[in-house]
C-alpha cells in the first residue's frame, strides 16, 4: 500500500482495481500483458509514452482506449517495487467485498 499512496496510483486508478477511473482498472494488468516479456510491463510502468512512440502492441492497444490521458512515469521503480506493486493489485482484486 505504501507505493501505491507514494506514486499517487489512486488518482487515476480505481483503489478497488477492478472498476475504470481516469485510468483503467488493473485487475488484469498481468494477465494483460502475459504474451510479452515480463520487461515489457517493467518498461511501460516506467515510461509508458516512449513504448507508444515504439509502436508496442499492448502500449499502443492501451494508447488507442485512454488517450489523451497520459500515463504517469515512474522511472524510479526497481523491479522489485513493480513486483510488489503487481502482488497488491492481485491480492486486492481478489478481496470479496461486502455491502
Amino acid at each position: 500500500i505504501a507505493l501505491w499512496i507514494a506514486n499517487v496510483w489512486g488518482s487515476c486508478h480505481n483503489k478497488n482495481m477492478k472498476d475504470h477511473l481516469t485510468g483503467p482498472a488493473l485487475e488484469d494488468t498481468e494477465k494483460n500483458w502475459v504474451a510479452y516479456p515480463r520487461s515489457d510491463l517493467y518498461q511501460f510502468i516506467r515510461g509508458s509514452q516512449g513504448m507508444i512512440k515504439e509502436g508496442h502492441p499492448r502500449a499502443m492497444e492501451l494508447w488507442e482506449g485512454w488517450h489523451p490521458f497520459v500515463m504517469n512515469d515512474f522511472p524510479s521503480l526497481s523491479d522489485t517495487d513493480i513486483e510488489t506493486f503487481l502482488a497488491y493489485i492481485e491480492y486486492v482484486s481478489n478481496i470479496q467485498y461486502v455491502h
